[in-house]
């Protein structure tokens, strides 16, 4: 069996595993914005780690989940303001990175209860929208908003993660927002963003200056929502924008691979929205999860021959809008979280809930909580 005929026959048999709520009263509901999942030391063939799950709340916290059982293991208030991102390191397993529009970068050790970071980043005059690490953990790499009463530019920042020191700001690639910040898997130095004003760049960060750095500038002729690395190789860009089209090209060439900019139209009523691309393993297909407002999710194999096929629908997890979504390649799990404030496990390997919510993973937040809107 080739590999893409393996992960199809594995996203055609996901089933609801756990679920995980981090807010049991309505009026207090937390949205989950943001998921990811521990790097593991070991490799497939000599066992897996006991991994940890980390997703970031409307009320500027992260909480820290034991992989794959879903247990609530710790919650660190880590902003006073929205959390735009969060990232595990890759080297450093137990070191987790957040950004906030707070304007700063701060690292936790995860083996601690404390809540203070063990590193930040600052230098910022603006929210912090994005961020990530690059596969060597020594480059850390975040998007502001456009505006500020100071400056009418919008930054592209990269700090010394070492240092806790800015290397360089770029400032005239994008013009608006920039909403994603991705790092190539492999190569240490190269870069992409995507922005509001509908771009999407491929940087080099080795080079001397900004004009130097820019080696593509795509357009996706609408606000871009994620950008990424696909195929087993990792030889394309994608982006997903904000009117739910889907862009893949060569990040050698910049020529477009693949792009489908009517799922809606086509899908009818079935599908409301893209939540993100979840994954690939050849250059000929891409797989992403769309979802409805009230929870259903639908899972898409999307191919060169522009023929869109259902693998599988989700259902019973959410309840509401599912903001984010993360593959566990290792577990051959994926992990959603909505603004229903649950986190839902789906594996290939059927397993009985015994409760539609274990009381190990609830969380009940105090009386005196305000409600909390991400944006």
């Amino acid at each position: 069996m080739d590999t893409f005929t393996e992960m199809e026959s594995l996203m055609k048999k996901l089933n609801l595993c756990e679920k995980s709520a981090v807010s049991l009263t309505p009026v207090e509901e937390e949205y989950i914005l943001h998921l990811d999942i521990q790097q593991s030391s070991k490799s497939p063939s000599t066992g897996s780690d006991d991994l940890l799950l980390a997703s970031s709340s409307s009320n500027y916290s992260i909480r820290l989940f034991s992989m794959p059982n879903m247990v609530t293991l710790n919650q660190i208030n880590a902003h006073n303001s929205v959390i735009s991102g969060i990232k595990f390191a890759n080297t450093e397993k137990n070191l987790l990175f957040s950004s906030s529009w707070d304007k700063s970068i701060r690292c936790w050790d995860t083996r601690t209860k404390s809540h203070k970071p063990v590193q930040e980043f600052t230098g910022s005059s603006k929210n912090l929208l994005c961020l990530d690490i690059n596969s060597s953990d020594s480059k850390l790499a975040a998007g502001t908003e456009a505006y500020d009463s100071d400056s009418k530019e919008v930054d592209l920042i990269i700090w010394d993660r070492r240092k806790s020191s800015i290397l360089t700001t770029y400032t005239e690639s994008h013009e608006d927002d920039i909403t994603q910040v991705s790092f190539h898997p492999q190569s240490e130095d190269v870069l992409a963003s995507g922005s509001t004003d509908g771009l999407v760049c491929k940087f080099d960060l080795a080079q001397p200056t900004e004009d130097d750095a820019l080696i593509l500038t795509l357009n996706s002729l609408s606000s871009v929502a994620f950008v990424g690395w696909c195929d087993t190789s990792y030889k394309h860009i994608y982006c997903t924008t904000h009117i739910d089209t889907f862009h893949v090209w060569d990040a050698e060439e910049g020529d477009v691979v693949f792009q489908v900019t009517d799922l809606k139209e086509k899908l009818d009523d079935k599908i409301q929205y893209i939540v993100d691309y979840v994954g690939s393993t050849d250059s000929d297909h891409w797989i992403v999860l769309c979802g409805t407002h009230e929870g259903d999710l639908s899972i898409l194999q999307l191919s060169n021959n522009y023929e869109e096929k259902l693998l599988s629908t989700l259902c019973k997890g959410h309840k509401a809008t599912v903001r984010c979504v993360k593959w566990d390649d290792q577990n051959k799990t994926l992990l959603t979280g909505g603004e229903d404030s649950m986190i839902c496990l789906w594996s290939s390997k059927p397993r009985s809930i015994s409760q539609e919510l274990k009381t190990s993973n609830k969380l009940k937040m105090k009386k005196t909580m305000k409600k909390f809107q991400p944006y």
